[in-house]
């Protein structure tokens, strides 16, 4: 058996980790005066965050179309996966793991389990990474989906702000 992880840009996780694990990514996107922009292939965090400070009005973000997710499983399947782990940004935050739910809908040829982190950034990666690292392991899919929600369970991020001023901007302050 040949389970993979697929999670979204939202992860956080570096690119050495990402290749080393197998996990593959599909971009959010990142809405920035009336461009949208695939976020870490159009436009990667430096440049975002050199954009930032001149923008008039806030960029937003946007989730991935459902085809996204779908041309994702089909080529996993199509390189031997026999099931694949979803794992992606707390449905409290985002529509990223709502839009891969409809996704499953569509795929036939693998079963896919789509998992709600309960969180974000580089703690949604924490959690794709453990569903990865057991899988690496030869693990059984029920065994790798408890590793991965119990690293959910057990992960909390927190940040640390230089300014307020972005969230006042956004209207989440």
């Amino acid at each position: 058996m040949t389970i993979k992880v697929v999670t979204d840009s939202t992860c956080d996780l570096p690119k050495g980790l990402l290749d080393q694990y197998d996990i593959s990514v599909i971009p959010v996107y990142i809405n920035i005066g009336g461009k949208s922009y695939k976020d870490q292939v159009d436009i990667n965090r430096d440049d975002f965050y050199k954009i930032l400070p001149g923008c008039k009005v806030p960029p937003t973000t946007s989730s991935p179309g459902i085809g996204a997710f779908v041309d994702k499983y089909q080529q996993l399947t199509d390189n031997g996966a026999s099931e694949i782990i979803s794992v992606h940004l707390s449905e409290n935050l985002s529509n990223v793991v709502n839009v891969a739910r409809l996704a499953v809908d569509r795929v036939k040829s693998v079963k896919v389990h789509v998992l709600d982190s309960g969180n974000l950034s580089i703690a949604t990666g924490f959690v794709a990474l453990a569903a990865a690292k057991s899988a690496k392991a030869g693990k059984k899919v029920l065994d790798i989906i408890r590793d991965a929600e119990m690293t959910a369970k057990n992960t909390y991020a927190y940040a640390v702000l230089d300014t307020l001023e972005y969230l006042r901007r956004s209207g989440r302050l």
